[in-house]
């Protein structure tokens, strides 16, 4: 499994993770998986003010989001191959 990560430590139940959806998705008969693949992008969490304030609500990552990547900061995104398993997370 090829990472390109920025500055970023995935752990290894993220990993599993990940390769345990792509085995998900494979094996599901509704989805027809291609030769060569597909991208499946998935967007965390972002940051949010208060309405007409500068104070800043508490942030809560997206639990699907984080329970594939681990990653429990605003704005990242993260994207995966279904093919080759590759994983890329991009930061804001």
């Amino acid at each position: 499994m090829f990472l390109l990560f920025f500055l970023l430590k995935l752990n290894m139940s993220s990993l599993v993770n990940v390769k345990r959806l792509i085995q998900k998705i494979k094996e599901d008969p509704s989805i027809r998986v291609p030769k060569q693949g597909f991208w499946v992008i998935v967007k965390g969490a972002e940051s949010m003010c208060r309405k007409y304030t500068d104070v800043s609500i508490p942030f809560r990552q997206d639990s699907n989001f984080l329970w594939l990547c681990g990653i429990d900061k605003p704005e990242y995104t993260a994207a995966f191959h279904i093919g080759t398993g590759e994983l890329i997370v991009v930061p804001p």
